[in-house]
């Protein structure tokens, strides 16, 4: 898979962790969403592989659609981690 000059998905997701300054805290719903940031990191690259892999206009268009959709789905799951974290700290 060609890199289109985007960051790797390693550090694109410690880059995020460490944005939200999350620390390994005992808290299991903050650490499944975690998990959750991290599939979603490796379904976005997947999908800019496959819109690098693919000539018809109609494949491109389908592309772009996951590229957004996917985008879409890992910015709510980094809010939804920074409002977890919020909650956590104040108990």
């Amino acid at each position: 898979m060609e890199n289109r000059g985007g960051a790797s998905k390693d550090w694109f997701f410690s880059k995020t962790i460490k944005t939200l300054n999350f620390k390994n805290q005992d808290n299991k719903k903050m650490n499944q969403t975690i998990k959750d940031i991290e599939a979603a990191i490796i379904e976005l690259e997947e999908i800019r592989g496959y819109f690098d892999a693919v000539d018809a206009p109609e494949l491109i268009e389908y592309a772009i659609y996951r590229e957004k959709a996917a985008i879409t789905r890992l910015s709510y799951l980094i809010r939804k981690v920074k409002y977890e974290k919020e909650e956590f700290v104040n108990l």
